[in-house]
């Protein structure tokens, strides 16, 4: 067998029946043993509701196979009713005390791109702000009931988890962000007042809600995507690694649909100003691949032959985790403690722990540790095969 090439797994063959179905194909539906994997994979790529609206496909499906498909989406439709209303309750606290703010990644896009937000699976809400305007924002939310999920006196990390739970028992998660990429090291590759003068509004969230620009938005995902080379995501509870999610693939695909030449040409000057064109690059590539977008003429050899400048992709596809580690402590700000910034890395706090984790819920807050770093090394040891294969 040729070098570059492996046995296809029962994960590769509904990964690429899944990406066919969204794109609107009618694939061959793959054999019983792969078959059975499928409510699954759909779930880790976010991709249920979307499945969902090919009827099609579904006609064609076990209906076993069907009944689970809805019964994930219809729980996550009814979180989403929820969301919604605190949602923009927190959004129009922000407004009030005349905080702008902005929404990021999953919760803009559901509401702006997608025909239906519950088409858009999400853990949280992401709301960037300005930093002279945190401490503010921070007290907002707190006074809605929302619980911080850091320590108190923790270092002024670029972004903090709050957490509400509502008298119902469902719970909201805002990630406030007080810069765009939440690493020290890149805090200064964007400007928050310019993207927040740069937004657009967000009616079906009301007057008071805002998202990035479609350029921004898209360039935001590319690089969102290239983050998870090396740093995990959670579904359920469970840690992934790996770049390639559909539902993240399909924020690219609608934003592109929906960008204009001058979107277009703004996005590419701001991809290789910042650094990212390789990131760029790869991810729109691989988002023609697997969904069939449409791109400019010239787009992807442009951005191959810009010059690498920079330290984006470097700190997110090529560096170590150690590697940065250290870059991102070295640009820990001048006044904040670089010893509290490597606790904030290596002992994350309870709250926070016990959140990302709830499949270990009665186990000891040093038993969710270990986990963790049991986790960590497994990624480890397959980190370079991965980034190969991701990029």
């Amino acid at each position: 067998m040729p070098a570059d090439r492996r046995i296809e797994t029962d994960v590769d063959i509904v990964d690429r029946y899944l990406a066919a179905t969204i794109r609107g194909e009618m694939p061959l539906l793959p054999e019983p043993d792969a078959l059975r994997i499928l409510p699954e994979r759909s779930l880790h790529h976010g991709v249920c509701a979307l499945v969902l609206c090919r009827p099609d496909a579904l006609s064609r499906m076990p209906p076993e196979i069907v009944d689970s498909l809805r019964s994930q989406a219809l729980a996550f439709t009814a979180w989403e009713i929820r969301d919604r209303a605190v949602l923009m309750k927190a959004l129009l606290a922000l407004s009030e005390r005349g905080l702008p703010a902005v929404l990021l990644k999953g919760a803009a896009l559901a509401y702006s791109c997608y025909g239906s937000p519950a088409e858009r699976p999400r853990g949280d809400s992401d709301i960037l702000v300005a930093e002279e305007d945190w401490d503010a924002a921070m007290q907002a939310l707190l006074e809605l009931g929302y619980q911080r999920d850091a320590e108190q006196g923790s270092s002024r990390i670029l972004q903090e988890e709050f957490t509400l739970t509502t008298a119902a028992g469902s719970t909201h998660c805002i990630d406030l962000h007080r810069n765009l990429l939440p690493a020290f090291a890149l805090s200064d590759l964007f400007s928050t007042p310019d993207l927040l003068a740069e937004a657009q509004p967000v009616p079906a969230l009301g007057d008071h809600a805002f998202r990035l620009s479609l350029p921004d938005a898209l360039l935001h995902a590319c690089i969102h995507r290239a983050k998870h080379f090396s740093t995990p995501y959670f579904v359920l509870g469970r840690a992934d690694f790996t770049a390639d999610r559909l539902i993240w693939f399909y924020d690219m695909h609608l934003l592109a649909r929906a960008m204009s030449d001058p979107d277009w040409a703004r996005f590419e000057t701001r991809a290789i100003a910042c650094g990212g064109a390789p990131l760029c690059r790869n991810a729109l590539e691989r988002c023609e691949a697997l969904l069939g977008t449409a791109l400019p003429l010239g787009l992807l050899d442009r951005l191959a032959n810009a010059p690498e400048t920079g330290k984006l992709s470097t700190h997110l596809g090529r560096a170590s985790v150690a590697g940065r580690i250290w870059s991102d402590l070295l640009s820990v700000p001048e006044g904040q403690s670089r010893l509290t910034y490597l606790r904030q890395i290596f002992l994350p706090p309870e709250a926070q722990m016990r959140k990302r984790y709830p499949r270990l819920a009665g186990h000891s807050l040093a038993r969710l540790h270990l986990h963790r770093y049991l986790e960590r090394l497994r990624y480890l040891r397959r980190e370079r095969r991965q980034r190969r294969s991701d990029r």
